[in-house]
């Protein structure tokens, strides 16, 4: 019979919005004017932000916010470990922080033109539920520790996205950053646009906690997706996708930043501005730069049609361990080839449709269980769809990644069941190839019992252990692997999961897998 081995990855349980009013509460709308005590008496965003302090709730009502001026959230509201300082959209609602008429870069200012800024010393905040949008540089540069950044898109920016500077130890969950371009980079007599602007930049400091990415996605950014250049320290990723970062072109014709940089496009005509030039790098996982020491872990990621590379090291000389992830059609899909600096473990990969040859040869190397260890050799019938367009599908409603058939392995493919065990969930006999596992078998069978004594029942609100004679422990796992609550005891609420196909294990008081089973909350 088919069993499932299952381990935990993360266990941090997410706060629904029920759960934020810690602290006072207040509502900000586009037009708001009132004093923020309620839906009906919003005030405006940087009221909002003024009026707030440790553990406290602002509530973003839905509309477009017109900002020019970076907004900095400083390190005196911020909230604790266990009453977090929250900015959050409104449910149901979708707040746009837009800042197109924020001078590009540092002009006119003298600063950096960002939008949205925890500032340095911050700890505890999160912002979740909300869009950043053509802010002249950084949509969100955050210098805090220890924040949950959730469901945020960010796009259009004259930098990076979303940028980390100091500070350590935050969860950045389903957000998706795109379309950034530093567009005036190296001005018209040295043009060099899109050198800077990634999806997600963490780079040039130090940290003692790891930065986590979970379930994220940059795409079509100028230079790369995620970029580590000079990092030291440790991350971790999971399920995070880039594709399609350093486009040879933007169309900037109309761009909605035209009013307050009208004398830059000016210079152009219409047919320049439809095909804007971009020399950005166009890498998707950039893990490194100038021999810094980042130490970072990427499981279940997914790098698609990147011009240049998807996994590239770029001088890293910290220790990279790459489990189960899938590179398509990039021009070189894992690009590890400084010799003389770091350390590379690749395990059940796959490569397929690579532009260029990978190149495998960094200081030290240890690869298992790859496609290309293994001989296989990949065609389109192993995958249930190859539309590279499906890596940037609209997200569910809950913010999580959306079902897809992009690279998802096919019935009866050579690369089920053909991984190592590296410590994380899968289903058979062992793990499949990719970032994608399947629920298909690879025929072949075990022994092993369950305790069938022991059973998983299902209700409105909860999920029931039934038979155990001893204490148990419960998870609650995504299709996809990731672990949304941990518990002890024989009941485990869904009362704030989303519909939707789970896994829940059952564990004994020795630390054995009682029983685990496929659920469908309703």
């Amino acid at each position: 019979m088919k069993k499932i081995l299952l381990s935990l990855i993360f266990v941090t349980v997410f706060p629904s919005a029920s759960v934020y009013a810690a602290g006072k509460v207040y509502y900000a709308s586009p037009a708001g004017a009132g004093d923020g005590s309620s839906y009906e008496k919003p005030c405006s965003f940087t009221s909002g932000i003024n009026k707030i302090s440790s553990g406290d709730t602002l509530y973003l009502l839905g509309g477009q916010y017109d900002l020019s001026a970076r907004v900095n959230v400083g390190k005196g509201k911020s909230g604790t470990s266990s009453k977090r300082t929250v900015i959050a959209g409104y449910p149901g609602e979708k707040a746009i922080l837009d800042y197109r008429k924020q001078p590009y870069g540092s002009e006119v200012s003298g600063t950096n033109n960002i939008g949205l800024c925890l500032s340095e010393g911050g700890v505890y905040f999160h912002l979740k539920d909300f869009t950043i949008r053509y802010a002249g540089k950084n949509g969100l540069l955050n210098y805090a520790s220890y924040c949950i950044v959730e469901n945020l898109e960010v796009y259009g920016c004259g930098d990076s996205g979303i940028q980390h500077k100091t500070g350590g130890g935050n969860t950045i969950k389903n957000c998706d950053s795109h379309h950034n371009f530093d567009y005036k980079n190296g001005g018209m007599e040295s043009p060099n646009y899109g050198e800077n602007a990634d999806g997600f930049a963490d780079k040039q400091y130090e940290n003692s906690e790891p930065n986590t990415y979970i379930g994220c996605r940059s795409w079509a950014n100028g230079d790369d997706g995620w970029d580590f250049f000079q990092r030291v320290g440790n991350t971790v990723m999971e399920n995070c996708i880039c594709y399609d970062n350093g486009p040879k072109e933007y169309d900037m014709y109309d761009h909605p930043r035209y009013e307050v940089d009208k004398e830059w496009f000016d210079q152009f005509t219409e047919q320049e501005l439809t095909s804007y030039p971009c020399y950005g790098n166009g890498n998707g996982f950039k893990l490194g730069g100038k021999n810094t020491e980042h130490n970072v872990t990427l499981v279940n990621c997914l790098a698609v049609a990147n011009p240049s590379k998807g996994f590239d090291q770029n001088n890293n000389a910290g220790t990279m361990k790459i489990y189960n992830c899938t590179a398509y059609k990039n021009n070189r899909d894992y690009g590890f080839s400084n010799k003389s600096y770091g350390s590379l473990i690749i395990r059940n990969c796959i490569s397929y449709r690579s532009e260029s040859s990978n190149a495998l040869s960094c200081k030290s190397v240890d690869a298992k269980n790859n496609t290309w260890n293994l001989g296989i050799t990949c065609s389109d019938a192993d995958f249930v769809g190859l539309d590279v367009t499906e890596a940037i599908a609209a997200r569910n409603e809950d913010g999580s990644l959306p079902e897809t058939s992009l690279l998802h392995l096919s019935s009866g493919s050579r690369l089920i069941d053909a991984g190592i065990d590296c410590g994380y969930p899968y289903e058979g006999m062992a793990p499949d190839l990719g970032c994608y596992e399947s629920s298909f078998s690879s025929g072949v069978t075990t022994e092993e019992k369950e305790e069938r004594d022991v059973r998983v029942v299902v209700d409105r609100s909860s999920v029931k252990v039934l038979g155990a004679e001893e204490s148990v422990r419960m998870q609650l796992y995504s299709i996809s692997g990731q672990c949304i609550a941990d518990v002890h005891g024989d009941r485990l609420s869904t009362a704030s999961v989303s519909t939707g196909r789970y896994i829940v294990r059952v564990i004994g008081a020795q630390g054995q897998v009682i029983v685990t089973q496929k659920i469908l909350v309703n």
